[in-house]
């Protein structure tokens, strides 16, 4: 029987119809690829939870799977825990929970899904150490950086972070043949050029743990652009998925002029994600940004009053906020997306009305720009 090493699972209840709207899920992908470069072999598939029971009926029945990687977040948890119960007792294979949800499962957590190991923060260096362990007999579970399990005594055993990964360009490109998803970059492609957060907001996961930021070489960025649009003509659609796309200035001038280059052979435009404040101080960008094909752009807006935004730790401030909006508007952003917090900090039904006429103001201000 033909062999799959890992199964990497992102299943949600609710999921959209097209996971490739949201991503590709490349973390999942890079894993896979990384894995692969070290001798394993391994497969990904993103979807909604009874077509992933589907696929992994199948691949039990197809495959020797060996072990399976389960993607968590704070909208599947309760999922995750059933998948993994399932194959715990139906296939009893290793079971490894990652993602942003990760540092937060407890012994609960553990006591409902049976995993074997929760992995924490970047997984391409703990997922092959756990492989060699479990897979091969190799190494020393206790000396394992980034993973929670529970010891033999029953106890939630926490190890210290995992080393993070400080040079990008060694990464693998993402390779549709690792992608078990009929629809996989069905018209977009998403492209991490960056890891890390140097901000520190109250509710997010990456600038509490990986507050280091590391970036690929603009060569070595747009190698795997060039990649993706010569080998899928169908992408029009390119989805730049850094936390914080426009930390270096200098950098961004850089890409945009090597991605204005692409443009006049390819037929495509970007997403991206931005810093309200680094845009603020550095408005130049959005004009590199917009004439490289920049169509959407996200903000995490968060709140519409300063006291909020404080408490929230976003080193920005509403009028901050409107100026930008003006400054997208100017530029020539096609579309502009915002992200409200509801029910956060200070939450009251004086500060949703402040919250909601804000968002008023933005979008007379953006005129159609601003969703």
């Amino acid at each position: 029987m033909r062999t799959r090493d890992i199964l990497f699972l992102n299943l949600h209840r609710l999921n959209q119809p097209n996971p490739a709207l949201h991503g590709d899920f490349v973390g999942l992908y890079i894993m896979a690829d990384f894995l692969e470069d070290n001798g394993y072999e391994a497969r990904v598939f993103a979807g909604g939870l009874s077509e992933g029971l589907k696929t992994i009926s199948y691949e039990f029945g197809g495959f020797k799977v060996r072990a399976i990687g389960l993607y968590c977040d704070y909208e599947n948890i309760d999922e995750v825990a059933e998948v993994s119960r399932f194959i715990k007792e139906k296939h009893n294979v290793p079971v490894f929970v990652g993602g942003p949800q990760s540092p937060a499962l407890d012994q609960k957590f553990f006591q409902a899904a049976q995993c074997d190991v929760v992995v924490r923060g970047e997984g391409e260096l703990t997922m092959l150490e756990l492989l060699g362990y479990y897979l091969n007999g190799s190494g020393d579970l206790a000396s394992i950086k980034g993973i929670t399990y529970l010891a033999e005594d029953g106890k939630l055993t926490i190890q210290p972070e995992q080393d993070l990964i400080q040079n990008l360009d060694a990464l693998p490109f993402v390779s549709a043949k690792h992608s078990l998803n009929s629809n996989f970059r069905n018209g977009n492609a998403a492209i991490l050029t960056g890891r890390g957060c140097p901000f520190n907001c109250a509710f997010c996961y990456e600038g509490h743990h990986t507050k280091k930021v590391r970036l690929r070489s603009v060569d070595n960025v747009i190698s795997e652009v060039k990649s993706i649009l010569d080998n899928h003509k169908e992408v029009k659609y390119l989805l730049f998925t850094d936390d914080t796309f426009t930390l270096d200035t200098a950098r961004i001038r850089a890409l945009c002029e090597e991605l204005a280059k692409l443009r006049a052979k390819h037929d495509f435009v970007w997403f991206c994600e931005a810093h309200v404040h680094t845009l603020h101080q550095h408005p130049q960008m959005l004009e590199y940004m917009v004439k490289a094909g920049l169509y959407r752009l996200q903000l995490g807006i968060e709140a519409g009053t300063d006291k909020v935004l404080s408490a929230y730790r976003k080193r920005t401030t509403a009028d901050e906020i409107k100026e930008v909006i003006k400054l997208c508007k100017e530029a020539g952003v096609a579309q502009v997306f915002g992200n409200i917090i509801v029910g956060g900090a200070h939450a009251s039904e004086e500060v949703i009305a402040q919250d909601k006429k804000f968002i008023e103001e933005l979008l007379l201000l953006g005129e159609g720009m601003v969703e």
